[in-house]
């Protein structure tokens, strides 16, 4: 199984990778690294300073409760869709046709 198929593009090795695909990526992390990251960590620093720490715990919190409440919405409609292919299964069944 392939996910991907570099095979059509120059410098391959074995349609899985590719130069011109691998320079991009490199070209790509390091604008995220020099030009990106230093003010997201600014402001992280701005931002810890700021709250005094309490912010990161707020926002620990709300991730927490964001994670439980996922978690429980995935097992209740699990078992909601469970339940239901069953009332399916049973309610839709074709009827066998008698030809006597």
């Amino acid at each position: 199984m392939k996910l991907w198929d570099y095979s059509t593009l120059p410098f391959n090795i074995e349609g899985r990778v590719a130069v011109p695909v691998s320079l991009f990526w490199g070209v790509g992390c390091i604008i995220l690294i020099k030009l990106v990251n230093p003010p997201v960590q600014n402001w992280i620093h701005d931002f810890n300073e700021l709250t005094h720490s309490w912010g990161v715990i707020l926002i620990l919190i709300i991730f927490l409760a964001d994670l439980v409440s996922t978690f429980i919405f995935t097992i209740s409609t699990k078992k909601l869709i469970k339940g239901g292919v069953v009332i399916m299964k049973m309610t839709f069944q074709p009827k066998k046709k008698s030809w006597l």
